[in-house]
């Protein structure tokens, strides 16, 4: 178990370590995490203010979400957020900084899986039975195989993140339970690996190594999005960032997304509006403002286009709802 981790700005204590093995865990003020034998961790911790930059990661296959506000990353020119939708993968190697932001302190989780587990875990699900029996322990490879991007949480991934958070302190140090959550991890990304690639497969291009790099671009622009999701962006500026004409970009958005940018940008600020409306105390006005929009009469037009009801409605059905479920 980690002892006790400080962030840079607030000095507060901030985090826990969950390991596979027994072993010493030290997470650096930089972010950099290292520990004291080969082993698969989980950090889960909280700030409101934080800047971490780890610089090249130390050869781990690394899976971050967040709850309760946004974590923000910069790596290698691309950007990347994160909330209670979403959770980022990033291959090993791969250099990044991260910051926090917020008026409330943010739950921030990061898994490590290190390379020698990976190894292993890719060699069983790719070669055969008979090959595993004669040869049960191979090389070390790096996981560089999985498409870097921030995912929506799904019924593949997120049930095992969701249980990581959920039982991390029910045995902190049942190193054989943790074992088994970061193989059924692997699986599981394993299987999104697959269905990224089928989606890449019914992208509008002949070759494969261009559907595969358009895809890239399309999910790179929706990451500018998601990072300035409370900020006016053009068309334009979004296309130029997936290095594509205007026109080019938005016939592609739409059939890969089934929705403009600007329309995908509206939708998830309402789904942030309707996530603050539910969990927090904040005035209409103060949500209004702070997921985006100019004006109270354009954020409740929208709001009641998309939910059917006003925001105040929303609320106050809301607020019942929760207290039909306590009764």
């Amino acid at each position: 178990m980690l002892p006790s981790l400080r962030s840079d700005r607030d000095n507060k204590k901030i985090g826990k370590s969950y390991t596979d093995a027994p072993a010493m865990v030290v997470m650096h003020p930089s972010g950099r995490v290292e520990t004291s034998e080969i082993c698969n961790v989980l950090m889960a911790w909280s700030a409101a203010e934080q800047e971490l930059d780890p610089g090249a990661a130390p050869g781990d296959l690394g899976i971050r979400w967040a709850r309760n506000g946004h974590r923000y990353f910069e790596s290698e020119g691309e950007r990347f957020a994160v909330d209670d939708t979403s959770y980022l993968l990033l291959n090993p190697e791969r250099s990044y900084q991260s910051h926090i932001s917020s008026e409330t302190e943010v739950d921030c989780f990061t898994v490590c899986l290190r390379p020698p587990f990976t190894s292993e875990v890719l060699r069983a699900n790719s070669k055969p039975d008979a090959y595993l029996l004669d040869e049960p322990i191979g090389e070390n490879s790096a996981a560089n195989m999985f498409m870097e991007q921030s995912y929506y949480h799904n019924d593949t991934v997120s049930p095992i993140l969701a249980r990581l958070e959920k039982y991390r302190d029910i045995a902190p140090n049942d190193y054989a339970w943790f074992d088994e959550q970061f193989h059924a991890l692997m699986d599981a990304l394993l299987v999104q690996h697959r269905e990224v690639y089928r989606e890449i497969d019914s992208m509008p291009a002949v070759r494969a190594a261009t559907r595969e790099e358009l895809y890239r671009r399309l999910h790179r622009a929706k990451e500018l999005i998601e990072c300035r999701l409370y900020e006016p962006l053009s068309l334009a500026e979004i296309a130029t960032y997936a290095a594509l004409s205007p026109h080019h970009f938005l016939r592609l958005f739409k059939q890969v997304f089934k929705e403009t940018p600007h329309h995908y940008q509206i939708r998830r600020r309402l789904e942030r509006a309707r996530h603050l409306l539910i969990n927090t105390n904040q005035s209409i006005t103060n949500i209004c403002l702070s997921v985006g929009f100019e004006s109270m009469g354009s954020f409740s037009w929208m709001f009641r286009k998309h939910h059917g009801v006003s925001p105040q409605m929303f609320r106050r059905e809301a607020g019942l709802k929760a207290e039909d479920v306590s009764a």
